[in-house]
């Protein structure tokens, strides 16, 4: 106990960046962003069944899905041609938003269409009990 130092002194101090210079790779700009795209698209899609405002859920989640699936396919052409300068998991996140965006799509479509016969079922069966 008596022979520990207070103070220590670091053996090489660390020396900064320069400027412009970047060793670490980084994540690709936008790729996590529509990755939670396409991620919203699956969830807020199954709102299409209520009359009504179901329509608008499944409209939003279209256009979620078509932003994640489209932006993912310009985002896998920039990895591809420089991996270098990106970490391994853009990758991963640019797949993730490519395909929950595709199934958010597809999903979508199919509650637009459920949707919309929801609100006319509850509108004729509104019209026969009137209360």
């Amino acid at each position: 106990m008596e022979n520990q130092d207070i103070n220590p002194i670091p053996a090489t101090p660390a020396t900064p960046p320069t400027p412009g210079t970047s060793t670490a790779q980084d994540v690709m700009p936008g790729s996590i962003m529509y990755m939670v795209f396409g991620i919203v698209s699956v969830c807020i899609c199954w709102f299409g069944w209520i009359p009504f405002a179901g329509v608008v859920f499944a409209v939003a989640g279209l256009v979620f899905g078509i932003l994640a699936f489209k932006k993912s396919k310009k985002m896998q052409k920039e990895y591809d041609a420089n991996t270098a300068a990106f970490k391994p998991a853009s990758k991963a996140f640019i797949k993730v938003a490519s395909i929950t965006g595709l199934i958010g799509i597809i999903l979508s479509c199919i509650f637009i269409v459920i949707a919309i016969i929801m609100s006319i079922l509850g509108a004729v069966g509104g019209a026969y009990y009137n209360f």
